[in-house]
């Protein structure tokens, strides 16, 4: 497993971006923004599954008890889900870096391109990859990502909801 550190995001982000847009200067703490969208996004992601899962449950009949906790999250193309779609990703990143809509997809595509070489393999051994805050990722099939979330975005069971559930 890798662990990929903030200043190692940031430097990725930064060369990627510069590369793309060599006449801007990119600040620290607008390439921490975009790190912290994703993770904001993915758990975004998490709650949402949360719910989703919990009123399944509900209507399956279940036992608050018996209600899980959500800790996995399975992504439809890198990033996105079902829940927060690649667009949404991009208008996040918009919002809190301050970055225009095209710099902020450009930004997505740089971080993806770097998770993609290391858990795909790219130009060494595929491996997976740790985030401090957004927890490891590995390849799913087609594009998809496998996020074991950490512990600060994972969502224990909803137990309450069901009393929310009856009004």
């Amino acid at each position: 497993m890798f662990n990929l550190e903030l200043k190692e995001l940031r430097l990725g982000l930064s060369t990627g971006l510069s590369a793309r847009f060599p006449d801007v200067q990119f600040l620290p703490q607008e390439l921490d923004d975009v790190v912290l969208a994703v993770i904001n996004a993915v758990g975004m992601t998490a709650l949402e599954t949360a719910v989703a899962n919990t009123t399944d449950q509900i209507a399956a009949g279940s036992r608050p008890e018996d209600f899980s906790s959500t800790e996995v999250i399975e992504t439809v193309e890198r990033f996105a889900t079902e829940q927060f779609p690649r667009e949404s990703i991009v208008e996040l990143i918009a919002d809190m870096s301050g970055f225009e809509e095209q710099t902020a997809e450009a930004a997505l595509a740089v971080f993806e391109e770097e998770i993609d070489e290391l858990i795909l393999g790219v130009h060494a051994a595929a491996t997976d990859v740790h985030i401090a805050g957004l927890g490891t990722i590995t390849a799913g099939a087609d594009n998809t990502y496998r996020i074991i979330l950490d512990e600060s975005l994972s969502v224990p069971p909803l137990k309450n909801i069901s009393v929310l559930s009856r009004f």
